[in-house]
């Protein structure tokens, strides 16, 4: 996933990111995203980390793609 990509699909699913500049820790990209509802489940709070913003992202697009498959739905 590259940085267009990876905003496109915070854009898509109405998620945030953010960048610490103030850390010395390497995983400086947050992103955060929340899963709608679903089969009276309520949504859920994704927070994924990363070295850079597409890492950050594809790592909540997977955690996303992991969720949405234990509720049996697809995205």
């Amino acid at each position: 996933m590259n940085q267009d990509q990876a905003l496109r699909w915070l854009q898509q699913v109405d998620g945030s990111i953010f960048h610490n500049s103030d850390t010395e820790n390497e995983k400086a990209w947050i992103a955060v995203v929340r899963t709608p509802a679903h089969s009276g489940r309520t949504g859920k709070i994704i927070l994924a980390f990363g070295h850079t913003l597409s890492a950050a992202a594809a790592a909540a697009e997977q955690e996303w793609e992991t969720l949405w498959e234990s509720f049996g739905a697809s995205n």
